[in-house]
């Protein structure tokens, strides 16, 4: 028997593209069994695929996972995701400048102009 659902966002309501929805046993290992919903967030799963006591765990990224029994799945049940607000550190990049790099400024500038110099001095 298949059965429908469909995985939205709790804040606005709309499907969530691609969610992933994994058939896991009670340890939350994955069983082999799962389908990825589509761009609206509907999907369909062959009820034939899940053992008794199985969970179905609901992912995507930018998510929390949310986890239930299959038992109390029903036929086009709604799946809310809470989105994750994930805060990342400061990354601040700087540059250290060395002796070497200084040596090779001068000695390219000095080249640049010894040719600019001579192609001058040919006209």
């Amino acid at each position: 028997m298949i059965k429908y659902g469909q995985v939205i966002d709790a804040n606005t309501g709309l499907g969530v593209p691609y969610a992933t929805i994994e058939i896991t046993d009670q340890a939350g290992t994955y069983t082999g069994a799962g389908v990825s919903a589509g761009a609206t967030g509907n999907f369909a799963i062959d009820s034939l695929q899940i053992k008794p006591g199985s969970f179905m765990r609901i992912s995507s990224a930018g998510y929390k996972t949310t986890s239930i029994p299959y038992l109390t799945y029903t036929n086009k049940d709604t799946f809310t995701l809470i989105p994750a607000i994930v805060d990342l550190d400061e990354i601040v990049i700087t540059a250290k400048r060395t002796a070497d790099t200084n040596k090779n400024a001068i000695l390219y500038a000095g080249l640049g102009l010894a040719a600019l110099f001579f192609l001058l001095r040919k006209k």
